[in-house]
């Protein structure tokens, strides 16, 4: 007579926990970075948007707005670097200036100055009434960055900056810095 043996169903295949984890943790993490990266959305300018043209104050005497230099995430009112910033969700572009890069400088020397130039604008912009105008023809550069300048209690920031050495004033292009 045939022995009957117990049913023993086939060993499971163990899975990786970690391989679960990253398999369903990684797409998300991925997705949620490009949402809010920094760089998200810069450059894009929302169809029929209306073109940025402030005379009023924004800050000082107007509606009080504070400027600090941009953190990852969501760009609202902020400091990108001494020559750009975001004003109540636009990107603005300072036309009359150019600063050092801090995001992609070409040397240390040019990160540094950059960042001087960075903090010196933040502490500009909240040390008045900051109002901005549109100069020249063009309203957006290349980049759909609104082109202002933008001057504090009526003097230009650019001409501060240049004055103290953080700024070239704009010649068409960015010289080098280092």
């Amino acid at each position: 007579m045939a022995k009957i043996l117990p049913f023993r169903p086939a060993p499971r295949k163990s899975v990786d926990r970690n391989f679960i984890i990253l398999l369903v943790a990684l797409p998300a993490a991925a997705f949620t970075a490009v949402l809010l990266a920094p760089q998200f959305g810069e450059g894009v300018q929302e169809a029929g948007a209306v073109p940025l043209t402030l005379t009023e104050p924004v800050t000082g005497n107007g509606p009080s707005v504070h400027f600090a230099q941009c953190a990852p995430g969501p760009r609202i009112t902020c400091v990108v670097d001494g020559d750009t910033i975001w004003l109540e969700g636009r990107k603005i572009r300072m036309a009359d200036y150019n600063t050092p890069e801090i995001s992609n400088p070409g040397c240390e020397a040019e990160r540094r100055l950059g960042q001087r130039a960075t903090t010196r604008l933040t502490a500009l912009l909240n040390s008045g009434a900051v109002t901005l105008h549109q100069t020249g023809d063009r309203d957006t550069d290349v980049y759909g960055r609104a082109l202002r300048e933008v001057r504090v209690d009526g003097r230009s920031v650019g001409d501060t900056l240049v004055e103290e050495g953080l700024a070239h004033e704009w010649e068409g292009y960015q010289r080098d810095w280092c």
